[in-house]
């Protein structure tokens, strides 16, 4: 069954409804089948079956999507089969259905607490720049401070300067008159 999800989803979502539907959690078994053992899932079977998934990537074009593989087995690894077994099969692919919802909503859900999580981060870059923008309105008004002290200290070592050129040339005037 193809589902219009990335294959982490797919598998998250799996695992909890077995989980939630048998009260087992599935284990690796191999060849990246995963194993729910000796299960009952009332919605898919009275008895107790063991169910064997596998959860792909649908192609390399379409990562967003995967393939989910789902095994019945009466146990000793006898796969049930559709002519045999076509009520149990049926439900599966019912309860499969089901479940196909809730990665949607998984999905979605993920989707929107990415974004709440990349709204966070604007949020703090945004409280950075503003904090980073007060900083600088601090150095600007110390900086403004420093040109105003500059420019006072320029007006009146200009006029010092002035009397103490004014002093001179009054010296320099009274050693002529003396000489």
């Amino acid at each position: 069954m193809e589902v219009e999800a990335v294959p982490e989803y797919v598998s998250a979502v799996l695992a909890e409804q077995f989980k939630n539907a048998s009260g087992q959690k599935p284990r690796a078994f191999k060849a990246g089948l995963m194993l729910v053992e000796a299960a009952n899932i009332p919605k898919i079977s009275s008895a107790t079956l063991d169910y064997y998934y596998r959860v792909e990537p649908a192609g390399k074009k379409t990562a967003s999507h995967s393939v989910v593989t789902l095994f019945l087995s009466a146990g000793n690894y006898n796969i049930l089969d559709m002519p045999k077994y076509k009520q149990e099969i049926a439900a599966a692919k019912s309860w499969m259905q089901e479940v196909v919802q809730d990665i949607s909503a998984y999905g979605m859900e993920m989707a929107l607490k990415e974004q709440q999580d990349r709204l966070k981060e604007i949020e703090k870059e945004l409280q950075k720049l503003k904090k980073e923008q007060q900083d600088l309105q601090k150095e600007q008004q110390k900086i403004h401070e420093a040109l105003l002290k500059n420019t006072e200290n320029q007006t009146e070592k200009a006029a010092r300067l002035k009397e103490e050129q004014a002093r001179l040339a009054n010296m320099q005037q009274n050693l002529r008159r003396i000489k």
